[in-house]
């Protein structure tokens, strides 16, 4: 039995290098990691720290790919939303021909819009305090680009389907049936009190 050296005994194991990440997968990362903070906390008890922590990146990172605390937040916020809203389109083609069908879809939607803004009702109501109390680094509710951004896009969807447009406006309908949806999951016990 051969003893080892004091040299050997003491010296701490090597340590082992993260693998290299790319910009896109770090910015993800961040952005998954803000989602769950903001969720968690709301705005303003999300600590930029833990959401760098959460993401296994350093802090400078954070404000490096994002700016801002106010900017993660609206990405978080507002990226998420537009992914829920991207994957739904992608797997519900509405079929103008069967109306049947398209009131069917538009319940599906709505009922999968609601789960969604229940999931992150703190992350919103977050957003409404922020813009209310608190718009650091965000210049009042025109600084809302991602709200923007999803309402048009929301907006172009309807006008693409063939429907009367005399009838209404998509830009309209888009933005009353979202701030109709979100009203009804932020103010639930409010407007629907239980009995």
């Amino acid at each position: 039995m051969s003893k080892s050296s004091p040299a050997k005994a003491d010296a701490k194991p090597a340590a082992r290098r993260r693998p290299r990440r790319s910009p896109e997968e770090i910015a993800r990362r961040l952005l998954d990691a803000a989602v769950e903070e903001f969720a968690a906390h709301g705005y303003a008890g999300a600590r930029t720290a833990a959401i760098a922590q959460r993401a296994g990146v350093v802090e400078p990172l954070l404000f490096k790919y994002f700016g801002s605390k106010a900017n993660l937040f609206q990405r978080a916020i507002f990226d998420n939303l537009d992914q829920h809203y991207t994957r739904f389109i992608e797997t519900h083609q509405f079929e103008g021909d069967d109306p049947a069908r398209w009131v069917e879809q538009t319940k599906e939607y709505i009922g999968q819009q609601q789960d969604f803004l229940r999931r992150n009702s703190r992350m919103f109501k977050s957003l409404i305090i922020h813009e209310a109390f608190d718009a650091e680094g965000v210049e009042g509710i025109d600084g809302l680009n991602g709200l923007q951004q999803f309402l048009d896009k929301m907006s172009g969807y309807a006008e693409a389907r063939d429907y009367d447009e005399s009838v209404t406006d998509p830009a309209l309908v888009a933005r009353i049936s979202f701030g109709s949806l979100l009203a009804c999951v932020l103010f639930r016990d409010w407007l629907f009190p239980k009995g």
